[in-house]
């Protein structure tokens, strides 16, 4: 009995000298004897049956955890199906699902019979252009088989991220003139992928009573802009330490760890008064209260994703800390600028298959989803990437191995990293003692700044990371905020789930991949003091179209111009910002998520290319004129009539009436309706305009003065839009559909998204009415069709906002 009592603490991997097991064969360590094992646990005979029959599961590779989901996209109707090799062992399938923004999952459906032969799911209760994550686990209730679960990202046309939100670049102030022109490269680059740009500068300091000061500056830039939501930090800003933790298991390592986390986390209190322990082998690692080392040991929420790159200390590499940074700086701006290309591919090499988290699962998991089961190789040597040629590149690399502060056995010393261009982009490497990464020479932050291409590294396995977010085009940074804050919502994650020694090594603002840029526009001034923005098709296949933007400075927020693809490659801006107008344009393709056979993904999303950005500026002199009133009211002819009075008016040459559809993008007629101006104080104007097809929504006044500036007035929203009584029309007022003068028969309506797929369809029985519009219909541009049983057709374009 004694003897089945200690096999069994043996292979269930706790010891008394760390909560989970070192990175070795399982074996009493020194110190830690089999008699206090037998004394110490026996007590958790029952527990310890759970733990052995979780062990039974063992025998299985890391990959057997995986379940390889294809998943298809069906039209009409709208649908998404998913299917898989059939589970012989199944006992039952659980479906879960959630938006993106969601907190938890929602169970949608589970199925407990005739499972050994099920072999797809499809969830009906969706809807196009929206994202969705789902959870699929297959249980198995099997002796000597676990589960095997799946977590990806799908849906159809997926809408463009126009706006990433705003990131702080955050530098070790010693290193600002060193490195000005490679941050600000970077900094352009992050302003053509949709970002908003900060800069401060922090103390460099070994001192971690200093953290605390480096996140008071973090939390005024975030008071300054709440859509702050990244931090990149470049240099040896001061390190927090947190907790009584050994993630790695060794009674020598005990104490407080970096924890970068804190960084991102706002509102929490991070108290520095209970931990006391001095046990450690490394004085760092020392914890007692009021020392400026925190307490907890697992994060609260963190609101900010954190990457930071940090080239201090390391000598083994054998250049000066400034060229390192140069050479991490230049190597992302060759990948996101597509200057060095990756093959969608991954590899995993886990020389610790035995252990009870089978660390490499999440790296299956995450990178089936994200290259597709079929480009995933488990390879004998993680070395197998130190090559020189893209054509054995690897986008995502996994390296598990018995270690050091300095390396990881069966996959990289840290001096590798000095010779050893290993093609690989993102990467998690782990093993023991280097997850503490605030030591000389450690391994995963020589991994960023050696010669090969990596630009992330996590310490993945302890807990598990959850990266299928990438798929759709988010960051790195997002993903790893998700596994930082996962409290149980994804699984199996891992011992140390949530626990304060996660990091992100590198820039947390990356994505997968990369369109190549727009090349730049040319800006044509014309003669009603209006530009004229033209630029060249982009040169990727399968481009579909373009967005413009525009800002007084690149430091703004860029304010988008069309919310309908510009399928020409010109636009005229008629109403430019007073002063300097930047202008910048994107191309817009939808691909397809994942094209692999075996996890294939039909979903897509809109991707957009880095922008082309040029700029121009606009005579700013003021116009002397008061507008008193401005409206404009339907008639029953269907002309649109027009008033406005003016106080003090003097040296106007003109008024122009310029029109909208939707309230947003106006446009002049043709030839311009043009009203010369009295310059009468008290004047009142008036003019009737003939409807047009489509009907405005809304008029504009362009006032134009003798020296042909100019500035426009407020809107005024047309009023009884309803009065016209002849001509067939549609309308849209916020989420009411208006139609009119359809006839008296039944006539069919229909709406439709951008990319043409019905979304929905009724019988009008009246010639006019309303119809309020689903509000699971997000943002943008549809087509509305209604036809008549004379087979005369009504199609209009319409803008719904939020």
């Amino acid at each position: 009995m004694n003897l089945i009592i200690y096999q069994l603490i043996m292979i269930s991997g706790i010891n008394r000298c760390g909560d989970i097991p070192p990175f070795k064969l399982f074996s009493p360590k020194r110190g830690c004897s089999s008699s206090y094992f037998f004394f110490m646990y026996a007590k958790h005979w029952f527990g310890l049956i759970g733990i052995l029959v979780t062990h039974l599961a063992f025998a299985q590779a890391p990959q057997d955890f995986t379940l390889p989901v294809q998943t298809r996209i069906e039209q009409q109707p709208f649908r998404i199906r998913f299917q898989w090799p059939a589970q012989p062992q199944a006992t039952g399938f659980y479906f879960y699902r959630k938006a993106l923004t969601d907190t938890a999952f929602s169970l949608i459906d589970s199925i407990k019979q005739n499972t050994s032969s099920l072999t797809e799911f499809t969830d009906q209760n969706v809807m196009p252009q929206t994202p969705y994550e789902y959870h699929i686990r297959a249980s198995v209730s099997t002796s000597g088989l676990a589960n095997r679960n799946i977590y990806l990202v799908t849906g159809s046309a997926i809408a463009p991220e126009h706006h990433k939100g705003s990131i702080l670049i955050l530098t070790d102030s010693t290193l600002w003139d060193s490195l000005k022109a490679p941050i600000q490269l970077l900094h352009r680059n992050l302003v053509r992928e949709g970002w908003r740009v900060h800069h401060a500068q922090s103390l460099r300091s070994d001192n971690p009573r200093h953290a605390a000061w480096v996140k008071a500056k973090i939390q005024q830039q975030v008071a300054a802009d709440h859509l702050l939501n990244s931090v990149f930090i470049i240099g040896h800003v001061p390190v927090p330490y947190s907790g009584r933790i050994n993630p790695d298991g060794h009674p020598d390592h005990l104490g407080a760890w970096p924890a970068d986390g804190f960084y991102g986390d706002l509102d929490s209190l991070w108290s520095d008064d209970s931990v006391n322990i001095t046990s450690a082998a490394r004085s760092a690692n020392f914890n007692v209260p009021q020392d400026g080392k925190y307490d907890p040991s697992f994060l609260f929420f963190n609101q900010l994703a954190i990457g930071r790159i940090d080239f201090s200390n390391l000598p083994i590499l054998a250049t000066s800390e400034i060229n390192l940074y140069r050479r991490y700086l230049a190597k992302n701006h060759a990948f996101r600028n597509s200057q060095s290309r990756f093959r969608k591919r991954a590899l995993i090499d886990d020389n610790l298959p035995s252990f009870t988290e089978k660390f490499s699962q999440g790296a299956w998991k995450s990178f089936s989803t994200l290259v597709g089961i079929d480009s995933l190789t488990d390879v004998p040597s993680y070395e197998t990437m130190a090559t020189a040629t893209n054509n054995n590149s690897y986008l995502f690399s996994y390296g598990a191995g018995s270690g050091s502060y300095t390396s990881a056995n069966g996959i990289a010393n840290s001096s590798d990293f000095l010779t050893k261009a290993h093609q690989t982009v993102f990467t998690q490497l782990i093993g023991s003692y280097f997850g503490d990464w605030d030591t000389q020479n450690n391994l995963m932050r020589c991994a960023l700044a050696g010669i090969g291409a990596i630009l992330t590294c996590h310490w993945g396995g302890r807990p598990q990371h959850f990266l299928h977010h990438m798929a759709i085009g988010k960051t790195i940074g997002y993903s790893t905020r998700v596994t930082m804050n996962n409290k149980g919502q994804y699984f199996p994650a891992g011992f140390s789930m949530g626990r304060v020694h996660q990091a992100l090594m590198g820039d947390p603002s990356l994505q997968a991949d990369y369109l190549l840029p727009q090349p730049k526009p040319t800006i044509n001034f014309l003669t009603n003091n209006s530009y004229q923005v033209r630029w060249p098709h982009h040169p990727e296949s399968g481009i579909q179209g373009y967005y413009i933007y525009r800002a007084s400075t690149v430091l703004d927020s860029f304010q988008q111009l069309n919310h309908q693809l510009l399928t020409d490659t010109s636009f005229i801006d008629l109403q430019p910002l007073p002063g300097k107008n930047v202008y910048m344009i994107r191309a817009a393709r939808l691909d397809t998520i994942l094209t692999t056979t075996a996890t294939l993904n039909h979903g897509s999303f809109w991707k957009l290319s880095p922008g082309g950005i040029d700029s121009a500026e606009v005579n700013t002199n003021p116009i002397p004129v008061q507008l008193i009133a401005f409206q404009a009211q339907r008639q029953a002819t269907c002309a649109d009539r027009i008033n406005w009075q003016v106080g003090d008016e003097s040296n106007v040459r003109h008024y122009e009436v310029i029109w909208s559809g939707d309230g947003r993008v106006f446009t002049p007629f043709s030839p311009p309706k043009r009203i010369s101006a009295d310059n009468l104080p008290g004047r009142t104007y008036q003019v009737e305009l003939p409807a047009i097809t489509p009907f405005p929504l809304a008029y504009r006044l362009k006032i134009v003065d003798q020296d042909d500036t100019y500035r426009y007035s407020p809107i005024a929203t047309v009023s009884q839009i309803a009065a016209c009584i002849r001509t067939p029309s549609i309308v849209v007022v916020g989420r009411e559909l208006r139609w009119q003068n359809m006839g008296s028969a039944p006539n069919t309506l229909q709406v439709y998204n951008q990319v043409g797929q019905l979304l929905y369809q009724t019988t009008l029985q009246q010639g006019h009415g309303q119809l309020s519009l689903a509000n699971s219909l997000s943002r943008g541009w549809y087509s509305v069709k209604i036809s008549r049983l004379d087979q005369r057709i009504l199609q209009q374009q319409i803008w719904l906002n939020e």
